[in-house]
C-alpha cells in the first residue's frame, strides 16, 4: 500500500474481475515490542509510511472507482492506545 502504482495495480485487477469495488478495508500496523527510545527511524517510518501514506494511496484510488452504498474501513492495531517508554 505504500506504492502507488501497486495500489493502482490492485485496484485495476479488482475492476477486472469483479467489475466493482464494495469495499475498502485499511489495516494498520504496530511497531514492533520496542519502546520509544529503540526504534530506530527507519522502523518508525516504515509503521508510518503504511499507516498513513497506505491508507491516503487507498482512499485517493479506491474512492472514485467505488458505488453508492460502498463502505470503508480503517482499522488500526490495539497497540496505538499504549505508549511505549
Amino acid at each position: 500500500m505504500t506504492k502507488p502504482e501497486e495500489v493502482k495495480e490492485m485496484l485495476d485487477q479488482t475492476i477486472k474481475k469483479f467489475s466493482k469495488v464494495d469495499i475498502l478495508f485499511n489495516n494498520g500496523v504496530m511497531m514492533h515490542e520496542n519502546k520509544i527510545p529503540d526504534v530506530s527511524l527507519e522502523e518508525w517510518n516504515r509503521v508510518v509510511d503504511i499507516n498513513l501514506t497506505g491508507v491516503f494511496h487507498g482512499l485517493k484510488y479506491v474512492i472514485p472507482k467505488m458505488n453508492s452504498g460502498s463502505s470503508i474501513i480503517n482499522t488500526a492495531s490495539i497497540a496505538g492506545m499504549y505508549i511505549l517508554y
